[in-house]
């Protein structure tokens, strides 16, 4: 039993009962891995093997290990894990706050407990899916690919650089390119600056009300950790807003509704 995006290791031997050195491929399909993937057997050599299970999933989950001799020769013999999800939650579903006048602050607690017996990390997401996060993080990158394209198009065009002129420039023809040089140099840097950002994003939960504390951590078997909900309305509202906390050994992130009123001025005359 292997708790859900945890890893467990078993080991096997792949030996060459032949009459002359061999070589073998060793194929397999998630949530299963195999180290090494190939090797060379002198005969009567033994070679340890491993398979990793790492499932995605709750429940018995099959696949197979395909052994592939350069002789020709195929070997398969099945494989079986089983995904559990770990003893972690949160103390609460709802979240709600007092009612909170503009500029004023209320605050308020709950747990992730954690009734397992491995130690689990947590982090309050924007998003209910992990899809959601890597289809925005794409659009992202590839928003900003073509904007990096048309920028460094609109440079060429400013100084009127004609890709396919002659290379037979004058000296104010090589300063230009110098500076196109230059400015594309920038953009590039800025370029994978960005890239970076846009990588490192983990869309963690943001609200123009809400804020949580910490918004990532670590909690230790048979222990919890409190998370403090701080309410700062903006306007006269009646928030309500969902963040989706992500825990490891479960297979979803699990859904917290955060609720409060916010209270405008009263003025007696």
């Amino acid at each position: 039993q292997t708790v859900v995006k945890d890893t467990s290791t078993r080991s096997f031997l792949v030996q060459n009962v032949g009459s002359k050195p061999t070589s073998f491929q060793l194929f397999t399909a998630p949530p299963f891995s195999l180290t090494p993937r190939f090797g060379e057997l002198a005969v009567g050599e033994v070679v340890q093997c491993a398979v990793s299970f790492c499932p995605k999933a709750v429940g018995v989950l099959r696949g197979e290990v395909v052994i592939r001799y350069d002789s020709g020769v195929v070997v398969c013999s099945e494989l079986a894990g089983l995904g559990a999800e770990a003893e972690v939650g949160l103390s609460a579903q709802v979240v709600e706050c007092a009612p909170t006048f503009i500029t004023k602050k209320v605050q308020k607690a709950f747990l992730v407990i954690n009734e397992g017996q491995q130690v689990a990390k947590f982090c309050f997401k924007k998003y209910k899916y992990e899809q959601q996060d890597a289809d925005i993080q794409l659009r992202q990158s590839t928003d900003l690919a073509e904007s990096t394209t048309l920028n460094a198009e609109s440079l060429r065009v400013n100084l009127q650089l004609d890709p396919e002129e002659d290379s037979d420039l004058d000296n104010e023809s090589d300063d230009e390119e110098a500076v196109l040089k230059h400015a594309r140099l920038q953009l590039t840097r800025a370029h994978r600056g960005q890239q970076q950002d846009i990588l490192l994003n983990q869309f963690l939960f943001d609200h123009e009300a809400f804020s949580l504390s910490p918004l990532e951590g670590v909690v230790w078997p048979g222990a919890s950790v409190e998370v403090m909900v701080t309410f700062h309305p903006n306007g006269p509202l009646n928030y309500e807003v969902y963040t989706f906390c992500e825990i490891f050994g479960k297979v979803d992130r699990v859904p917290l509704l955060l609720r409060g009123p916010g209270l405008g001025p009263k003025a007696v005359f």
